[in-house]
């Protein structure tokens, strides 16, 4: 084991730069914020915070659909199911990856807080599975297997198939808690972080 995977969080923040950390960390904050939030989908239009969830959330759409792909080669359930793995555990897969070679901290925590925008839209497009009031637009999230079963709506599919379709609000609000528990603990984090590079000796800053 090197050197770089020995070191603590302190260690690692000595020397590093704090201030473009702090705008970076802005963003994930506001964004999850609202993402978590039950009328995410009602931002006032040409707002700032709206036009953040409007670029992360169309890259998770990205994500999402891509998830689904990749998926595709898996039983329909999956297949469906793959759309929201890939958007939750993209961002905690590139943050493990940043960790384990670098022992990036901040990256990590910034990841987790990344992850938290998809878990807010895991909520709410779950708690939409009865009422199927969401306008959906989707790529075919079925990977075209599906003739009959799935109509477009992975969460009212999904949850009907467990036979859990009477608890969408409910598993909404744990996701929602989860969310909102990990952007907590993730935005702690760096913001002890960079609190540990304000304090640190002087050096060259990276």
């Amino acid at each position: 084991m090197d050197d770089a995977e020995q070191l603590t969080a302190a260690e690692w923040a000595a020397g590093k730069s704090p201030w473009w950390r702090i705008v970076v960390l802005a963003w994930p904050v506001l964004v999850a914020y609202h993402a978590l939030k039950a009328d995410a989908m009602l931002l006032e239009e040409g707002s700032l915070t709206s036009n953040l969830v409007a670029i992360l959330g169309g890259l998770d759409f990205q994500v999402h659909e891509f998830g689904h792909l990749a998926f595709s080669i898996f039983p329909l359930f999956l297949t469906v199911l793959g759309g929201t793995l890939m958007q939750i555990g993209l961002p905690l897969a590139a943050g493990l990856l940043l960790w384990l070679k670098q022992r990036d901290w901040f990256a990590l925590s910034f990841c987790a807080a990344w992850a938290t925008i998809g878990i807010g839209s895991a909520a709410t497009y779950c708690a939409d599975a009865r009422a199927l009031e969401l306008d959906l637009v989707g790529l075919g999230g079925d990977g075209g297997q599906s003739d009959g079963p799935y109509t477009g709506h992975d969460w009212n599919y999904m949850l009907s198939t467990l036979g859990w379709l009477n608890y969408d609000l409910k598993i909404a609000r744990v996701l929602r808690a989860v969310g909102s528990l990990l952007v907590l603990l993730s935005v702690l984090n760096m913001l002890r972080l960079t609190w540990l590079m304000v304090r640190a000796p002087k050096a060259a800053a990276s």
